[in-house]
């Protein structure tokens, strides 16, 4: 009972410490420079795995911050010559995030 009991104690301090390390990580992010950096390779801001382990990890998101980063990133990615230089590097193009600019 004693080995059960020191397991358990031992699996919840592992987990609380990878979560509080989960959350500095979380919270010390650029979060503009994330979000600008999420459209830049052509991906949503939904279903971002960083974005949702931060978030279950009850860290503190600069939610406008990620928003505007993303949108400045939109823009760029949305350029002819971002487009070209994507399809240069071989890179694969989301045009859907384009649609209604």
């Amino acid at each position: 009972m004693k080995n059960i009991l020191l397991i358990l104690i031992s699996f919840m301090a592992l987990t609380g410490c990878a979560s509080y390390m989960k959350r500095q990580s979380c919270e010390s992010t650029n979060w503009f420079e994330y979000g600008q950096n999420v459209a830049l390779d052509g991906r949503r801001l939904t279903g971002d795995q960083f974005i949702l382990e931060c978030q279950r990890a009850d860290a503190d998101l600069d939610e406008a911050d990620l928003d505007r980063g993303f949108k400045a990133g939109l823009a760029r990615y949305c350029q002819p010559e971002i487009v070209l230089q994507t399809g240069k590097n071989g890179k694969f193009f989301n045009e859907e995030m384009c649609t209604g600019m």
